[in-house]
């Protein structure tokens, strides 16, 4: 149990330095990556899926994606993010950015705000829902912008900007 915990550390190691080549930060997340020169009995999936934000663990190799290579073990991650792992780390960094805002502000963590966006008007529900619960938002407005207090940020070619306002 040991070992397999030790070696799954050091592929989220390696997982990591593939990530930084990329320029991937780690609160994006990533779809999959790929080990090669190890059985899945040997590591402890559920740690490296944890500690390198990572929803699947497959394995194989993968041309064309960045490859780390630690104690013979390949681990691949691709070069950059889907379209639904780009739209994960767009709302993970608007509510990172909100909630920064926030704190900047003095607001109490209870206190509810009502949130407007302009830059994510093709973001699902769902995606939307997690925002709104993410920054503890009364409402969340799509495609206006009002409110005293708000910010911008440039992220896969897109400028989001947000504003927000006690409720």
């Amino acid at each position: 149990m040991e070992e397999k915990f030790e070696k799954s550390l050091k592929i989220v190691e390696s997982i990591l330095r593939a990530r930084e080549k990329g320029k991937i930060k780690l609160r994006w997340p990533l779809q999959e990556i790929y080990l090669n020169n190890i059985e899945e009995n040997a590591i402890e999936e559920k740690v490296i899926k944890l500690l390198a934000n990572v929803k699947e663990v497959k394995f194989g190799k993968q041309d064309e994606w960045i490859k780390e290579t630690v104690e013979n073990i390949e681990v691949y991650v691709p070069k950059e993010l889907n379209e639904e792992m780009k739209k994960e780390a767009i709302v993970r960094e608007i509510i990172r950015r909100v909630q920064e805002t926030r704190k900047k502000q003095g607001f109490n963590i209870k206190e509810k705000i009502g949130l407007y966006l302009t830059g994510v008007e093709d973001l699902t529900e769902e995606l939307a829902e997690k925002i709104r619960k993410g920054v503890n938002a009364d409402y969340l407005i799509i495609g206006e912008l009002k409110g005293e207090f708000g910010g911008s940020f440039e992220i896969f070619g897109r400028k989001i900007e947000f504003k927000f306002q006690k409720v």
